[in-house]
């Protein structure tokens, strides 16, 4: 694995990259055996916007924040867009992201739309959106990482991150969950929220 960090800065980026099980389709990675032994990906929940929340004081709870208004059905479609404000520069290129990042194709009112309906399920994040805060939210995930992985090869334990997700043989899957709760908690100070894959 190699670390890779953005902007000149060991504060910006940090993922661990180049590992093969990154490169392959998520429906492959459940094929992926450690010893020959079957595995679970397990991933955390909205991570990104758990941080952000915490950092303004708000632990979200259980809350889905890709579920809005108007777009319930489209849960996947918000999730795109919300990770493309959170990374873009500028409000303008985000719309711009979302409208030419989506298939189907959608219109360019319709991801001003979108824009304007995250803005206003997300109050009090909203000030970070088209603010290029997305690289700030990589290095924590990537500390996270970190920690996760060394606790578990401390115990012996192979564990294949995917960024914000783990892959470990079945059997270690509840020494996975403990070290991601402990992680998270550690460094965000909120609890996380977690999912098999």
């Amino acid at each position: 694995l190699v670390r890779v960090f953005n902007n000149n800065s060991f504060e910006d980026g940090g993922r661990f990259y180049r590992g093969w099980w990154q490169e392959i389709p998520k429906e492959f990675r459940k094929h992926i055996t450690i010893d020959g032994k079957q595995t679970v990906e397990v991933d955390y929940s909205a991570m990104h916007f758990r941080i952000l929340y915490a950092e303004e004081g708000i632990n979200i709870g259980n809350d889905d924040p890709y579920i809005v208004e108007g777009y319930k059905d489209q849960r996947k479609l918000i999730k795109i867009a919300l990770n493309i404000i959170l990374n873009a520069g500028t409000k303008e290129t985000a719309i711009n992201a979302i409208y030419f990042n989506n298939k189907p194709a959608i219109s360019k009112k319709t991801a001003k739309y979108i824009y304007k309906a995250l803005e206003d399920k997300h109050p009090n994040i909203k000030k970070y959106f088209g603010s290029g805060r997305g690289i700030k939210l990589q290095f924590k995930d990537s500390q996270i990482a970190e920690q996760v992985m060394l606790n578990l090869a401390r115990s012996n334990i192979v564990c294949l991150p995917v960024h914000d997700s783990f892959i470990v043989r079945l059997s270690h899957q509840i020494d996975l969950h403990e070290e991601m709760d402990k992680a998270f908690k550690d460094i965000v100070g909120v609890d996380s929220k977690k999912k098999a894959t």
